[in-house]
């Protein structure tokens, strides 16, 4: 019940923003980008709240002993960084057709890399926080969390979280000649998308194999087929609309902002 509460609330807040923006491309004045603006503030608020009884009841619950005020901060960054990259990856596959072949500049890739790069740190940030706190207080109930996820062969899914998702991703992402390169950039934010993927997995899948990471074939198809069915249906709204909003006020300093 509170599953279709929680996605109930959220699918009618992308909804009503959606109708916000597609009002704005009909209207000159700025009317319905206020209402987006009003909804989006205490929008944030209920997204964060509501995440964290999601996250607990969906996640948190597997492992019933233990519990982190943490975990949901977590969860959350790093759904805005694969935001980001999915951006980046969106950006370059249609930054050819029009209306977006006019306005798209390496200056455009050049920002959202430092948004990758800023929520690379954010998250790493707050799983060191969450394993700091853990290992200070020393408690049984809460070190086996972290017990199960480095046993047996999930050093390796560690060990490639921490290269792949920090380290190499952090090391190049200080360099200006990658943001503002599009090749890199796209490959980059491909490489986060898909080990923050692996990063959901290793929270989830050790609480059901405790000693050791043991694959499955369902492994691959549940993300595939539930991913397929929210590509598709992400493709199909896409399409509904014009790719860059019209009479959108912030759109002009969008584009000048780092010129």
């Amino acid at each position: 019940m509170r599953a279709f509460i929680f996605l109930g609330i959220w699918i009618w807040i992308s909804q009503r923003l959606r109708r916000c923006s597609l009002e704005q491309d009909t209207r000159a004045d700025a009317e319905p980008t206020r209402k987006a603006r009003m909804l989006s503030g205490p929008g944030i608020v209920l997204y964060g709240l509501l995440g964290t009884f999601a996250f607990v009841d969906w996640v948190m619950s597997l492992e019933k002993h233990w519990y982190s005020t943490m975990f949901a901060v977590i969860v959350i960054i790093g759904q805005i960084l694969v935001a980001y990259a999915f951006s980046v990856v969106l950006l370059t596959l249609f930054r050819k057709q029009e209306p977006l072949a006019e306005v798209v500049t390496k200056n455009q890739y050049h920002q959202l890399g430092n948004l990758l790069l800023a929520f690379v740190m954010f998250w790493t940030y707050v799983q060191f926080g969450q394993l700091l706190v853990v290992y200070s207080g020393d408690k049984p109930h809460e070190v086996d969390w972290y017990l199960h996820r480095i046993a047996g062969n999930w050093k390796l899914v560690v060990a490639g979280l921490g290269l792949f998702h920090f380290f190499l991703p952090f090391y190049l992402l200080l360099f200006r000649a990658i943001k503002r390169h599009i090749v890199p950039l796209t490959v980059l934010a491909t490489v986060l998308f898909l080990v923050h993927i692996l990063a959901v997995y290793w929270l989830v899948m050790p609480a059901f194999h405790q000693s050791g990471l043991q694959i499955s074939w369902l492994d691959f198809t549940a993300p595939l087929g539930i991913g397929g069915l929210w590509v598709a249906f992400f493709l199909s709204r896409l399409k509904a609309a014009p790719l860059l909003p019209q009479h959108d006020p912030g759109l002009q300093f969008a584009f000048r902002y780092g010129h």
